[in-house]
């Protein structure tokens, strides 16, 4: 099997590059540290060039691999593009795979363009590894659901025009069978908001969320009620296999980063990289920087093709998230001194890093799926 792009995934990864030299450059992604400001023209852009239903729509453009090679290449680029493009692309996804009612199919349309921002509240601090532990309601009445609840670590939900809650509707039983997704507005009565500050990519916002009487009208449930769970180890599925790739952009930046610092900066009469030393840890890395894109292209096929491949991504989330740690640290090692401070650009992938070694379920929780996927 062939994992590298197709001629039409080029001319997709092509877009990508152009959006990304427009609107995630150097200094952009400086001022996005500096002061962070939710990046509407670059949820737009993606919008228009299709990339945000990566892996709804029937097109040339769909599929597990490619929202893979665009996630890989995003992070490359930026991780707070990245970010915005998993959550925005989560959002479209369990929209469509579960369907929505006739007045809400302009919203779906907002999302699928980029002209309304989407965030997914599912975390409580009782309830994250073991989502069953959800104890956020909706009840509902004759027109309405009425939400109550705290929700932690929902990523863009500061600037968000809609979220996605998982909220019990069913108070008896386990959360499995009882819980539905339903969108809420941003700006709703009773929805308070609290920004946690994170190491990197504040441009995203990620808040604390508090839902008092809450009310949206019962057209807004997406899918059946009492059957959000399929829709979220749908989502936690893609969540995981886009987690391993933007380990693999970031590593590749990364490697590609101090290449060029090592040829430039000159000690004892030479060039840094000229020394055995170095180009040793520089072999290593690229050697282990390509085993984290095969397993990750290797699972994101299986998806496509529907062959177990949630054995198959959870070992590329496992493995992607925490060597690609590991070697960015060794980059940042390898820059000396200059990476310890927070402007530095290595600094700032270092801090970026971490984020893939929580997002979509610890390295425990990868273990133990893979345990499970291995019959034990």
């Amino acid at each position: 099997m062939n994992f590298e792009p197709t001629a039409a995934q080029a001319l997709v990864l092509e877009q990508v590059d152009n959006i990304c030299l427009q609107h995630c450059t150097a200094e952009q992604e400086r001022q996005r540290e500096v002061s962070p400001t939710f990046p509407k023209m670059l949820l737009e852009a993606l919008g228009r060039a299709g990339l945000l239903t990566l892996w709804v729509n029937p097109t040339e453009k769909a599929g597990f691999m490619n929202a893979c090679l665009v996630q890989e290449k995003l992070a490359s680029f930026s991780a707070t593009a990245a970010s915005l493009l998993f959550v925005n692309n989560a959002a479209t996804s369990i929209m469509k795979k579960g369907g929505l009612h006739a007045d809400c199919q302009n919203i779906f349309n907002e999302a699928a363009s980029g002209q309304s921002s989407f965030s997914f509240a599912m975390t409580e601090a009782n309830a994250g590894s073991d989502v069953s532990g959800l104890t956020t309601s909706a009840v509902s009445n004759e027109n309405d659901y009425i939400i109550n609840g705290v929700k932690s670590y929902a990523t863009g939900s500061w600037d968000a025009d809609y979220i996605l809650v998982v909220a019990r509707t069913k108070e008896e039983g386990p959360a499995k069978s009882g819980s539905s997704i339903i969108l809420v507005p941003g700006d709703a009565k009773g929805l308070s908001k609290r920004k946690l500050p994170k190491p990197a990519g504040n441009a995203h916002a990620t808040c604390e969320l508090t839902f008092e009487n809450v009310t949206v009208p019962k057209t807004h449930l997406i899918g059946e009620e009492n059957a959000g769970w399929r829709l979220l180890y749908f989502g936690g599925l893609v969540e995981r296999l886009l987690v391993a790739a933007v380990s693999v952009g970031l590593t590749q930046r990364a490697l590609t980063e101090i290449t060029q610092y090592l040829n430039q900066r000159e000690q004892f009469g030479q060039p840094i990289s000229r020394f055995q030393a170095i180009q040793h840890c520089l072999a290593d890395f690229a050697t282990e920087l390509e085993a984290m894109r095969w397993l990750t292209r290797h699972a994101a096929w299986r998806a496509d093709e529907d062959q177990n491949s949630s054995l198959y991504i959870n070992m590329a989330k496992l493995h992607c998230s925490e060597t690609g740690q590991r070697l960015i640290t060794e980059a940042m090692r390898l820059s000396g001194g200059r990476g310890y401070f927070l402007d530095d650009k290595f600094n700032q992938l270092w801090r970026e890093a971490s984020l893939p070694l929580f997002a979509g379920g610890t390295s425990e929780v990868q273990r133990n799926g893979i345990a499970r996927g291995l019959g034990l």
